[in-house]
């Protein structure tokens, strides 16, 4: 820093008259001052979302005379770090970048692979190495010496599913409830237990204690009917799904256990329902899904009538989803082995509604 002082005579008449006097402080940088950086610092990226983007390394200074060769490396980071050949891959590699004589700037291609692995988000983090002559990094917000590419997962492992197609649909479509909690298959009538195979998952149907049903012939269990007095054609996924109407009560369908991961940070339910549009829907009637875990049951999903239709919403103010496939889904927050449970609360044999296509994924 050089501090100047400056000392102004205006000559008038002849005479000397001191007009002022003041210290200036002016920062005088060196002819040599001039930074190599990242443009911008980091980024978000949905694998499968692009092929490909440019990173840009930039020069700030005077006009060279000869190239800028800039070292690049991978460094570590937090979380999972982005695999080479899996996840990314760098066209010409790492083994620098070159700023052309009289150029302010090069790039670094990277191209995001779409793979199938489902592990979560990864972290893809570059490193500038030392220029010899020139300052690493921008003395303001416009650069870094690193830069971190976060590469977020589109892939999702499925834990467990059901299309219901395995579990036999009766002759007709009917369902003789016992009236008691447990409640066991029928010749003839369509399935409301399911032992898997090892394919889709299995389940099984009650009702809560104290909430018993009762109802004669209703329309429940694993259907491949669509003339019932309704039309939910086609199924959301394959030829058969799970129909309800007529609950005369609440009754729970609970799923096989599915062994979760400890290492799992993600999981969501997903499922497609279909709920007559109109009918007798009433204000308590329900909808909800659960998430049962050792430590309790965990409310992932819950959709409740507005009076007339069923909603979107759990207090029955949202949109109507009557008459229609509509595709919910839910996050788990306590993520561990656990079961999925639907719980279905109605009293009439016209409040018909089913659901397909469940999935339990996450990574």
């Amino acid at each position: 820093m050089t501090i100047k002082k400056y000392v102004t005579y205006i000559m008038l008449s002849g005479a000397s008259i001191l007009s002022s006097c003041f210290d200036e402080t002016e920062i005088l940088l060196p002819d040599t001052f001039s930074y190599v950086a990242f443009e911008g610092g980091e980024v978000n990226i949905l694998e499968g979302s692009i092929s490909s983007f440019d990173v840009k390394v930039v020069y700030s200074g005077a006009t060279t005379s000869a190239d800028i060769a800039v070292p690049i490396s991978i460094t570590d980071g937090e979380g999972t770090l982005a695999v080479d050949g899996v996840d990314y891959s760098i066209d010409g590699g790492l083994s620098g970048r070159t700023i052309p004589a009289g150029q302010f700037s090069t790039t670094v291609k990277v191209t995001i692979l779409d793979n199938d692995d489902a592990v979560g988000a990864r972290l893809l983090k570059l490193q500038l190495g030392d220029v010899s002559g020139f300052k690493l990094g921008a003395p303001d917000t416009d650069g870094a010496t690193t830069f971190a590419i976060t590469i977020l997962e589109d892939d999702l492992n499925i834990f467990g599913y059901t299309s219901f197609e395995e579990p036999t649909a009766g002759d007709v479509n009917l369902f003789n409830f016992d009236n008691g909690t447990e409640q066991t298959n029928n010749p003839g009538e369509n399935s409301v237990d399911y032992t898997s195979i090892g394919g889709e998952m299995g389940f099984d149907t009650s009702y809560l204690p104290g909430q018993e049903g009762g109802a004669d012939d209703p329309a429940w269990g694993v259907t491949k009917f669509q003339t019932d007095g309704y039309d939910a054609s086609p199924f959301s996924d394959g030829a058969q799904a799970y129909l309800t109407s007529d609950a005369d009560g609440l009754a729970e369908i609970v799923f096989d256990e599915l062994t979760i991961p400890g290492t799992a940070s993600f999981l969501q339910i997903s499922l497609s329902t279909w709920f007559v549009d109109g009918g007798s829907w009433e204000d308590d009637d329900e909808f909800d899904v659960f998430w049962r875990t050792e430590d309790g049951d965990e409310l992932v999903i819950s959709l409740r009538s507005d009076g007339a239709n069923m909603t979107d919403t759990p207090d029955g103010s949202g949109n109507n989803i009557g008459g229609k496939w509509t595709l919910i889904s839910g996050l788990v927050e306590n993520i561990k082995t656990g079961r999925l449970v639907i719980q279905i609360g109605s009293d009439s044999g016209a409040e018909v509604s089913l659901f397909d296509n469940i999935k339990i994924q996450g990574f």
